[in-house]
């Protein structure tokens, strides 16, 4: 899935549901007020290679036919619009500024919501562990999970990296891998400068995004298995890229105290998502994301929704069926 066909191909596939997932979840926050720490501010991808510079550009073209604006930048044009990048403006080759891209914290929007869908009627089982689908004449007759049995009409898979295990229990086989990314989450009160536009390094593999009064660094990808336990190592190499990415920032980071996360990213064969439904009638797949998990959390959401309930899905599922790998 590395050749240059099929990058672009699927390049395309995840700009779509990207795209429709952020107008969903517009329409759903005009529906439902969540505070998550949101920024309609945009985002910029940098670049210190002129070959990943120029791929990248390239790329542009393929994403403007979804209707994604992007605009090329020179170094100036990258600290004239996040004048934080000023110490490393002659390491930069050029930048890609996306104006419409958004950027939040997941983990308040998920709660938020969590919230509201409670409020609605949803029962919630925290705590509690699925471990076996059970099934007969190709539909599910009940889930097993550590808190008893439970039954439905349907069933929708989206357990991320653990989806694999729970499928094989009814022997379907998922081509998904987890692989484990790292991250920091650090207050900036007091700060002399924080950045203002989430910025992603192209050459480091790092992001940094400003959430409110913190600062999230994400980045790396360590193929381990299920293992999300946290790797020091791991950790050091990302204070190291923030000072790379943000050298004025590095004694504030220095002098704060952050929060270290570790979790495992849902990686598909191909990095686009498993989505609808599959040979055993009532499961639905949703999942598979990669660490895009929640740009397209609100569209793939509706979608496997409006399939489950007989509407017809404003977004074409076939591209992204498990059958594809059929």
């Amino acid at each position: 899935n590395s050749s240059a066909e099929r990058y672009y191909r699927n390049l395309i596939l995840n700009a779509t549901i990207a795209n429709y997932s952020l107008a969903v979840q517009r329409t759903l926050r005009t529906q439902i007020p969540i505070r998550y720490d949101s920024s309609t501010v945009g985002t910029m991808k940098i670049f210190r290679d002129q070959h990943d510079f120029d791929v990248a550009a390239r790329a542009t073209e393929s994403l403007r036919t979804q209707a994604i604006k992007c605009h090329l930048l020179d170094p100036n044009g990258a600290v004239d619009l996040e004048p934080v990048l000023a110490p490393i403006r002659k390491e930069l080759i050029g930048a890609i500024y996306y104006p419409d891209d958004e950027s939040g914290d997941a983990f308040k929007f998920c709660t938020g919501l969590a919230d509201k869908a409670a409020e609605a009627g949803v029962a919630f089982k925290c705590a509690t562990t699925a471990h076996t689908f059970h099934g007969r004449d190709g539909e599910i007759i009940s889930l097993g999970t550590s808190a008893g049995e439970v039954r439905g009409d349907a069933y929708v898979l989206a357990a991320g990296s653990y989806s694999v295990p729970l499928a094989k229990t009814l022997r379907l086989r998922l081509p998904i891998t987890p692989v484990k990314g790292y991250s920091l989450s650090v207050a900036t009160a007091g700060w002399a400068e924080t950045p203002t536009i989430p910025l992603v390094d192209e050459a480091l593999h790092a992001a940094v995004t400003p959430l409110g009064d913190r600062l999230r660094v994400a980045g790396t990808a360590e193929f381990s298995g299920y293992d999300s336990r946290i790797r020091p190592s791991r950790m050091s190499n990302l204070y190291n890229l923030v000072a790379k990415i943000l050298p004025n920032c590095r004694d504030s980071l220095a002098n704060s105290a952050a929060k270290e996360w570790a979790g495992l990213r849902p990686m598909s064969c191909d990095g686009v998502p498993l989505l609808g439904q599959t040979s055993i009638r009532n499961l639905f797949l949703n999942t598979g994301h990669g660490h895009l998990g929640w740009s397209m959390a609100c569209g793939s959401g509706k979608a496997v929704a409006d399939l489950i309930t007989g509407r017809n899905p404003e977004l074409d599922l076939n591209s992204y069926s498990v059958n594809r790998f059929l």
